[in-house]
């Protein structure tokens, strides 16, 4: 992702004000306690937890190809020959398979190349099956257009470079107008705000092109043999590129924007709600990722345990800092965000911010 060093600048100046509730040092020290005792648990089960870990993939898989093959029958039954189907439940079939096929892969992304390729936690390699589902699943990332290496290079400084000119993903003051850029049509393929791709063609990025197009084409083939090139043109150009980029861009603009720019502090968490499995991609994505940025060595069940704990810690005011109401929270939180930038950049127009560098 690209760095943006007046964004670097803005966030500093903007935390030096900012009246913020921290995390205390005994909540700290609670809070890794706790997570020390889940990581000894993943520790001396890795049957058990290699065993969590082939149903996502085999759910991942097999709501996709329901997805794509199944539910689309549900608008477009076989016609009698001659007949034709509307054009308004081609439209309908095809957005709602696109979409869920984007969400699908973008779930299947962060599970691949954050769990596997990344932390190396989704299985725990103790023999040749579990050693080579390993090796499988670090690159099933390929199939959704993430390119493992540049993602998990960048990742990995976030936490430990947070808030510097270092940090791979600094997300603590996202201008609004590079967020909108990335909702312009196939932004996914050249937008600077992205972490799953580099910017430039390398052999990593062109493999990536090579098995998504694949497994989309074969995809295509048998959507196109069973209903036609219209939804095909609509699952896969319209709906698949840009839904789940959406999501993925939203979930980060939303999670760091306008927090302190610290590691311990500097991220919210969604949690278990809706929101947080629609942006997070699911229960196995990024919903808790104050949590992550803690204990980042957890898997996503155990991150998932984690959070209730969290949440008992945390006093009223810390809970609406770092979390989100059930419904309205998200939207509200977004709506927020987009109002403090447009105050900040108009101070700043005004000559009553420092500009960036001074």
């Amino acid at each position: 992702m690209k760095l943006y060093p007046e964004e670097l600048a803005l966030s500093r100046e903007y935390a030096r004000d900012l009246v913020f509730e921290g995390l205390s040092d005994d909540q700290l020290n609670r809070f890794q306690q706790h997570g020390e005792r889940l990581h000894r648990w993943f520790k001396s089960h890795p049957y058990l937890h290699n065993a969590i870990g082939v149903p996502v993939f085999l759910f991942l898989f097999g709501a996709d190809y329901w997805a794509l093959l199944v539910l689309p029958r549900w608008f477009l039954p076989v016609l009698p020959e001659g007949q034709s189907h509307p054009i308004g439940m081609i439209l309908l079939a095809g957005a709602i398979a696109g979409s869920l096929h984007s969400y699908l892969m973008y779930s299947m992304a962060i599970y691949s190349v954050h769990e596997a390729f990344t932390h190396e936690v989704l299985f725990q390699k103790i023999g040749p099956i579990s050693r080579a589902a390993h090796a499988i699943a670090r690159q099933l990332c390929r199939l959704t257009a993430a390119e493992p290496h540049f993602y998990a290079e960048h990742h990995i400084t976030h936490p430990r470079e947070f808030g510097s000119e270092h940090d791979g993903e600094l997300l603590s003051f996202v201008r609004p107008r590079r967020y909108w850029l990335s909702w312009l049509p196939f932004a996914a393929l050249y937008s600077d705000f992205v972490s799953h791709r580099p910017t430039f063609y390398n052999k990593s990025r062109v493999l990536t092109l090579v098995l998504t197009l694949l497994f989309n084409g074969v995809y295509s083939y048998f959507m196109y043999q069973a209903f036609g090139l219209w939804f095909v043109l609509l699952v896969m150009v319209v709906f698949y590129p840009h839904f789940g980029h959406y999501l993925d861009r939203t979930r980060q603009f939303t999670e760091h924007n306008l927090m302190p720019p610290e590691n311990k502090n500097g991220a919210r968490s969604f949690g278990l709600g809706f929101w947080g499995m629609l942006l997070g991609g699911g229960p196995w994505g990024t919903p808790c990722h104050l949590e992550h940025h803690l204990i980042p060595y957890l898997p996503w069940y155990q991150q998932l345990m984690l959070h209730r704990h969290f949440r008992a810690l945390l006093t009223p005011r810390q809970r609406e800092q770092f979390l989100v109401q059930p419904v309205i929270g998200w939207p509200k939180l977004w709506w927020r965000l987009l109002r403090e930038h447009h105050a900040l950049e108009s101070k700043l127009r005004g000559g009553g911010f420092p500009t960036p560098g001074h």
